[in-house]
């Protein structure tokens, strides 16, 4: 997967700026703590970067969103837990069954 910055996207009437693409402000913008960059780094799976996303940028995007943003990152932590759950008693179910 190339990293190159996309330079210019045809769009209806015109061009998006790169900075619309690659670094929008209510992603973190070209900073050390961009939401992207911070999921990489902390090797987060779907459901966790989900959550670290919608918490980072709740409001940021649309300040009416505030709420419902971090409803969403509830529900994405939720999930993650759940399959967690789920995974630790499949682990206790396989190791009673070496057991028996």
């Amino acid at each position: 997967m190339s990293k190159k910055p996309i330079e210019r996207i045809p769009a209806i009437g015109g061009h998006v700026a790169p900075e619309r693409i690659n670094h929008p402000a209510h992603y973190g913008g070209d900073s050390t703590y961009e939401v992207i960059k911070v999921i990489e780094a902390w090797g987060l799976g779907f459901h966790t970067g989900n959550a670290v996303k919608y918490i980072a940028r709740a409001g940021k995007k649309d300040p009416s969103t505030e709420i419902e943003d971090l409803k969403k990152a509830y529900w994405y932590l939720s999930r993650a837990a759940d399959q967690i759950a789920t995974e630790i008693a499949r682990r206790c179910d396989q190791f009673q069954e070496i057991q028996k």
